[in-house]
């Protein structure tokens, strides 16, 4: 293995908490303005000792313009909202074109994950990666729908029989992250069990090991 080089891309982790700032942020925004707006037709409009009802009906102005504000505004936010989530998606759906790379398969089963080195070497309910490396995971199952997923990175794909889908992450500092993988597809009555370690080795370790199960 070549020495993990500075990340200078986007990863899937990034993207979609970058996307969940921008929801938190539009929320907040959107909640602002609403509130304020409630606020003052409360006080613009309260009861009065000598208000006098009218039920002549009279056009306003105003109304047009603020429905097409509205409008507007409501777009406006949509477009954003569709764009930072379609930019999120094309980040985890397309793995960087980079020498410092790890290929892994993954099959699901009923109730255990596999994974599978390019050395043949297969590790049971363990994924064990290259800290600073981009990880490229080719997941499919071998029996009934599944759904990988690491919500400590934000990531998940379907594991579907019969079909590869890819999503990759960037492999955080060295440690066991204990039952970090968890199946999100309910499989059967042993789903909840279905959890594996993310084991996170120092590159040279990570060699070592990969050279000690056969692989080169």
């Amino acid at each position: 293995m070549q020495a993990a080089n500075l990340v200078q891309f986007e990863t899937p982790t990034q993207a979609w908490y970058s996307l969940w700032d921008l929801f938190v942020f539009l929320g907040v925004a959107v909640g602002v303005v609403v509130i304020s707006y409630l606020v003052y037709n409360v006080i613009r409009y309260r009861s009065k000792t000598d208000y006098v009802p009218s039920y002549e009906t009279k056009e306003n102005p105003h109304d047009l313009r603020f429905v097409l504000m509205s409008s507007t505004l409501s777009i406006i936010v949509l477009i954003i909202i569709g764009v930072a989530t379609m930019n999120a998606a094309a980040v985890t759906f397309n793995p960087p074109q980079s020498n410092n790379v790890v290929h892994i398969n993954v099959e699901g089963h009923q109730f255990y994950w596999q994974f599978i080195y390019p050395d043949g070497h297969s590790e049971t309910n363990n994924l064990v990666v290259p800290a600073g490396y981009e990880v490229i995971l080719n997941v499919t199952s071998g029996d009934v729908f599944h759904s990988f997923g690491i919500s400590m990175l934000a990531i998940k794909i379907d594991a579907i029989p019969g079909r590869a889908n890819t999503v990759w992450f960037v492999a955080p500092q060295p440690n066991v992250y204990v039952d970090a993988i968890r199946c999100y597809e309910l499989c059967g009555v042993g789903h909840a069990l279905m959890v594996a370690n993310l084991t996170v080795m120092t590159p040279n370790a990570y060699q070592q090991w990969y050279n000690s199960n056969g692989g080169g």
